[in-house]
């Protein structure tokens, strides 16, 4: 790739932890700010995934976002200081974004619990983003099993096709997203992802409840904003019915990763961008670089990953 995008770095703590999952115990867990964790490189865990982007030589320069009294002195790039909870931390994301990138420019955004390599970074952006890069929302999932998983083997997985008909793949969240501003609906798709990770370590049944509850205030005040502006307001009903679809399609099997797409595209983008990208405005890529679906929550994963090295 000839241009190196632009790549915002999470480094906050949300002083609120999300529920422990059954298989772990809670002194299993890692609490704190997991960017600041000294690592056997002599680098605290930001600073080290800073290093290996760096070394990747696809990205521009990386921001980083979490309390400048945390990473003054441990990391060697920008520090833009935020501080509080998840939400806290989108919202400057939001604003990072609008007032620093130009609106149709792709902008990477990775939190900094993730060690991939820099080999790794360069095979995602040049196999598996690459071939997508007009998107206006480009993420990935990883084809994996639990055995491969390592210490991470109690992450839970999803068993999708990437389309209806397809064989089911076993895949796990990765953690890397690139998105164009202009395309993005930033109050909703922040109300939905502070959702996503309050209840991300739920079963999946309390999960899609708990998401349905908490965001149809937000969805039922976009509309008015949508009807004030001559708008059909569609978004109360339809991201619902899009979502309940989904968990059922999804409990019997036949739900796929075209679905999901379809389900971001129109709960992340505003309507205009619904046709983009030759009518595929969000790609979710298969990929099979285990190390973006590794994010580090125990203090085994730490180790694991610490002791295998780059």
């Amino acid at each position: 790739m000839s241009n190196r995008l632009p790549i915002i770095v999470l480094a906050g703590s949300d002083s609120h932890p999300g529920t422990i999952p059954a298989e772990l115990s809670p002194s299993a867990m890692l609490t704190g700010p997991k960017g600041t964790f000294q690592l056997r490189s002599g680098r605290c865990m930001a600073a080290e995934l800073i290093a290996r982007i760096r070394a990747s030589q696809r990205f521009a320069e990386p921001l980083l976002l979490g309390p400048r009294q945390w990473y003054e002195g441990k990391v060697d790039c920008e520090v833009s200081h935020v501080q509080g909870t998840m939400i806290h931390s989108l919202r400057h994301l939001t604003d990072i974004l609008q007032n620093r990138f130009s609106g149709a420019q792709p902008v990477a955004v990775a939190p900094c619990d993730i060690l991939p390599s820099s080999a790794d970074f360069q095979r995602l952006l040049d196999e598996d983003y690459a071939p997508h890069a007009d998107a206006m929302f480009w993420w990935q999932m990883i084809e994996g099993q639990p055995s491969a998983m390592g210490a991470g083997a109690w992450k839970p997985s999803y068993r999708l096709p990437p389309n209806v008909g397809q064989v089911p793949r076993s895949l796990y969240p990765g953690h890397l997203v690139i998105a164009r501003t202009c395309a993005l609906r930033f109050h909703l798709m922040n109300r939905m992802l502070e959702l996503a990770y309050r209840y991300r370590n739920r079963v999946l049944e309390k999960r899609y409840i708990g998401m349905t509850c908490g965001i149809l205030g937000t969805l039922m005040r976009q509309d008015l904003r949508n009807l004030a502006k001559f708008q059909v307001p569609m978004l109360t009903f339809q991201i619902p019915y899009l979502g309940l679809r989904g968990f059922f399609g999804y409990r019997r099997g036949t739900a796929a990763l075209s679905e999901v797409e379809n389900f971001l595209a129109k709960s992340f983008l505003h309507r205009r961008f619904h046709r983009a990208a030759g009518g595929r405005p969000v790609v979710i890529s298969v990929s099979s670089l285990l190390s973006f679906a590794k994010d580090i929550d125990t203090q085994a994963e730490l180790e694991e990953l610490d002791s295998s090295g780059p």
